[in-house]
């Protein structure tokens, strides 16, 4: 599959006792919200009103998680607060976001799980994938299992690839065909599919004689194996691609949209964002355009959606009038700090 791969709010109070912060500006400002800018070749964090909270000053970063936010600066990654500084000094060669109270990181050739406080809290691995529900999917001498949070395995690296359990079910690959296990490790669905992706909305995206399709959770076709290529369920339609254009599809395999776009993304919060030509637009389940068209989008969040005009980016709200003027080379969707 080649282009595949939540933030929720908690007290602020809890947040500042748990990491030793507060959700304030630099000023002293109470902040819920950022959005990730990039201006000037750095990037930088904007509140919604489009002032900076934190400058562009970092070559690399992402949004917050759960109250941190991965920023790079020289060769290394660390992790700073809302205010701005780090709290985790950047000494990694690469890391990711928090979830689930870890980050992994990386130091030389070997991954790792840190806690907020910077603590190692787990073996050294060949590779690791975020935790899902307490697991995550770890590399050890070529092989991959997964571990619980204090870094034990409960399945052990015997797979030649996984991926992280989805609605109660992980895929594994052991020789050249994809399967499914339970957490338990018992395989549910044998290998026997030339490629696989995990279960979203209690179905999965598996391929054979180089067509994808769809099964349920007994390892039997719903949707046959039909189309050149295609994403997982979203939203109760799939996204899928004939003859090199893009259209979604029902859980009957019935096209609702038919396949006529250059380019396209799965249905998120109802709207689903589409290529035609050389323009993006928002399209619904109707297929009826809602948004103007633009140059390129994301997805809302706080009432306003970034949106790219003329080469620079910024953030028109769903009257598709702009709230802070589009004068960013890059921009992101606002995102909880929490």
């Amino acid at each position: 599959m080649t282009r595949h791969t939540a933030y929720i709010a908690i007290l602020l109070a809890v947040l500042s006792i748990s990491c030793g912060f507060d959700s304030k500006s630099p000023s002293g400002t109470s902040i819920h919200s950022l959005a990730l800018v990039k201006k000037s070749a750095k990037w930088g964090y904007i509140d919604i009103t489009g002032k900076y909270i934190i400058n562009s000053r970092f070559l690399d970063a992402w949004p917050f998680s759960e109250g941190l936010a991965l920023a790079k600066t020289g060769r290394k990654w660390g992790y700073i607060a809302p205010n701005g500084k780090f709290v985790i000094s950047p000494k990694f060669t690469d890391a990711s976001s928090f979830n689930e109270g870890m980050a992994r990181v990386k130091t030389g050739n070997v991954w790792f799980f840190i806690n907020k406080k910077g603590k190692t809290v787990t073996p050294r691995f060949e590779g690791v994938d975020d935790f899902k529900g307490g697991f995550a999917r770890v590399k050890k001498n070529g092989k991959w299992g997964f571990i619980n949070k204090t870094g034990k395995y409960v399945i052990p690296p015997i797979y030649n690839d996984c991926n992280n359990f989805i609605e109660g079910l992980a895929m594994i690959k052991t020789a050249s065909k994809y399967g499914f296990i339970d957490i338990t490790g018992k395989i549910i669905i044998p290998p026997r599919f030339d490629k696989a992706w995990s279960f979203s909305e209690g179905l999965a995206l598996v391929q054979s004689d180089r067509n994808w399709g769809f099964v349920d959770k007994r390892g039997e076709y719903v949707i046959p194996s039909q189309f050149r290529d295609a994403w997982s369920f979203s939203e109760g339609v799939a996204l899928v691609g004939k003859n090199n254009l893009w259209g979604y599809i029902d859980k009957t395999g019935k096209f609702i949209i038919k396949p006529v776009y250059k380019d396209a993304w799965p249905f998120k919060n109802g709207l689903a964002r589409v290529k035609k030509e050389h323009s993006w637009m928002y399209i619904d389940k109707a297929g009826e355009i809602i948004h103007p068209r633009f140059e390129d989008t994301h997805e809302f969040h706080e009432g306003m959606e970034p949106v790219e005009i003329k080469g620079k980016w910024g953030y028109v709200n769903k009257a598709n009038r702009f709230i802070i003027a589009p004068e960013f080379d890059s921009a992101g969707p606002f995102k909880s700090i929490q």
